[in-house]
Formats: C-alpha cells, structure tokens, sequence
C-alpha cells in the first residue's frame, strides 16, 4: 500500500489546469489527481527496483515531475540515474530520455 500520510517538504508536485500529480511520501510512487472529479488514478512504481550484487535492491525516488502542457503525459526525473521518463497518467512508458 502506498503511504501517502501527511506531505513533507521534499514531496514532488505538478499541476496544471485540470491535473495535478505528486509522489508518495517515499517518492517511490506517483499519481495523478483529476481536478474535476477529484479522483485520484492508482498510482504507479516510477522506477522499477534495481538488483545489487548482495541479493537486495536499490530503489530511486522522482527527484522532479511536471505535467505536459496538453495534460496528456507526466515526465519526472531522479538524480541517481538522470534520466527523464515521459508516461501517461497509468504509468505506461512513452520515452525515456538516459543520461549520456
């Protein structure tokens, strides 16, 4: 279950007109609240868990997120890896940008 509890200071946040979207309180998670209906869609994992060499994972936060303007598409980043990730609201990957 996704904690989404009270909003810290570090919480990633976009809006725009008719959308808005945010990260879970461990900014592992994203979603995006329909303003007109004020219905949240269910949120997604950002970045899938990378295996280490121990057996664990590594898990990589949404450092930055915003809203296309055409509210039709979400990019959000992390500093770990660099890379720029557009989806759509259900999370499905449109493109991802890798670092160089």
């Amino acid at each position: 279950m996704v904690n989404w509890g009270h909003i810290p200071t570090n919480l990633s946040h976009a809006g725009r007109s008719g959308f808005a979207a945010l990260t879970s309180n461990d900014q592992y998670f994203i979603s995006v609240l329909d303003l007109t209906s004020l219905v949240f869609l269910p949120a997604f994992r950002a970045f899938p868990k990378v295996p280490t060499e121990d057996g664990d994972f590594d898990e990589h936060e949404v450092e930055g997120i915003d809203l296309h303007p055409d509210e039709t598409c979400i990019a959000y980043t992390n500093m770990f890896t660099s890379e720029v990730v557009f989806a759509d609201f259900k999370g499905n990957r449109l493109r991802t940008i890798p670092r160089k």
